[in-house]
């Protein structure tokens, strides 16, 4: 069994749809996963797609996945230090709690060096994909 069906597995126990990523270093799903935007994939199916030799997890967010939305800052900004920056924002906005929040749920070091925090909107849907700014220093 591959070394990430566990948690292929623990993740559509929680609701949210999940596709092998592709071995070729590239973020992009293995195969054509339209479908899984609005349904979620079957155990048997994980069972074949992570059995072996399957290097990344790619998590759709969305509906499909209970209102799942991925908050992302790239390996370079972590470089730079900008989610330290972002935690003395919230602090000094009124946001500290929310931030605390965040950061207390899910929150995984992507290959890059970045990171993704997964979170559930409760009281709407999901917006869609948004840029929500960059910097270059």
């Amino acid at each position: 069994m591959g070394h990430l069906m566990p948690i292929a597995l623990r993740f559509l126990a929680q609701g949210i749809s999940v596709v092998p990523v592709a071995n070729d270093g590239s973020k992009r799903p293995k195969f054509a996963w339209k479908r899984f935007e609005s349904e979620l994939p079957i155990p048997d199916e994980l069972l074949m797609w992570f059995k072996d030799g399957v290097n990344g997890i790619g998590v759709v967010t969305g509906a499909v996945s209970g209102n799942l939305e991925m908050l992302e800052l790239e390996g370079r900004a972590v470089a730079q230090k900008i989610h330290l920056e972002i935690t003395e924002i919230a602090n000094n906005s009124g946001l500290k709690e929310v931030w605390e929040m965040l950061n207390s749920g899910y929150v995984e070091m992507t290959p890059s060096g970045g990171l993704h925090w997964l979170y559930k909107i409760s009281d709407g849907e999901v917006p869609g994909k948004h840029k929500v700014g960059s910097q270059t220093r």
